[in-house]
């Protein structure tokens, strides 16, 4: 995966600490819409959260694909309080638009 994203990343004007970032959560997308299901250590990774996130702006542009996984991260992100690191940000949240779906 990342020698494929190799050529898209080196692409862009960032700095090589930047890149590297955007590689590793477009990864961690990856890992979340590919049917890893291991939450606990998914939520352990640096950048799950900005993964988590960009996988929320993705599903506004895919519903019908992306759906299933979607529901699965939103069910498990329910039941999290927030992260340590950001005390002030509900993982939930994320998926704002099925909030009314939960009431």
């Amino acid at each position: 995966m990342e020698k494929e994203l190799e050529p898209l990343v080196a692409g862009l004007q960032l700095p090589r600490f930047q890149r590297h970032r955007v590689k590793q959560i477009i990864i961690g997308t990856y890992r979340l819409t590919n049917g890893d299901k291991r939450v606990k250590r998914l939520r352990k990774r640096a950048d799950f959260y900005l993964s988590l996130f960009f996988l929320s702006r993705l599903e506004r542009l895919w519903p019908a694909e992306l759906r299933k996984t979607a529901d699965f991260w939103h069910r498990q992100c329910r039941r999290w309080s927030p992260p340590a690191n950001f005390p002030w940000l509900s993982p939930a949240d994320f998926f704002a638009d099925r909030r009314q779906a939960d009431r």
